[in-house]
């Protein structure tokens, strides 16, 4: 039960920290529906499909999120537009976003295309509350948004998600 709700804690606290940075007068994530996450009324991008063992789950957090039981993972992505919209190296931006992490450790950083844009996929282990979690990031800048999608599972379970991941951000368009 501790574990589940530190869990939680640090969804949240991610998110939130995230949504600090960039301000108020930001266009950011609004809703959810068929694969589109929508910042405004016309304004959304795609993402890719998910296995019915992820389900949606609320946030206070301008985010969409989902959460599979079986592995205690989460899956999320956000983006910050407009005034929000922070043209800084993603290296920076995926450092910010896990400020909050203790004993963060970078495993692996891997620069790539996505959507053609720059896309910097960063995996991290660390702790909160002493429980140790893996992070996958994928942070990308296009049409004056920096998007972000992170996967964050319990180290023992992030293989069995980590495809499912890809899948998620591999069908990014905006």
């Amino acid at each position: 039960m501790r574990k589940t709700s530190v869990f939680w804690g640090i969804v949240s606290l991610v998110f939130l920290f995230s949504a600090c940075l960039h301000g108020r007068h930001t266009v950011s994530v609004m809703g959810y529906r068929n694969q589109m996450v929508f910042l405004k009324k016309n304004l959304y991008y795609h993402v890719g499909k998910l296995p019915a063992d992820w389900h949606d789950f609320y946030s206070k957090a301008k985010v969409v999120s989902f959460h599979n039981d079986k592995l205690g993972a989460t899956i999320s992505t956000d983006a910050f537009c407009g005034s929000g919209f922070e043209d800084l190296p993603l290296r920076t931006l995926t450092g910010q976003y896990f400020a909050g992490i203790a004993k963060r450790k970078v495993v692996k950083e891997t620069e790539f295309k996505l959507a053609d844009r720059g896309a910097l996929r960063t995996i991290s282990t660390g702790e909160t509350d002493g429980v140790a979690l893996k992070f996958d990031s994928v942070v990308v800048k296009k049409n004056d948004c920096t998007i972000d999608f992170v996967y964050i599972a319990p180290p023992a379970n992030y293989d069995a998600g980590a495809s499912d991941f890809e899948t998620f951000y591999n069908g990014f368009k905006f």
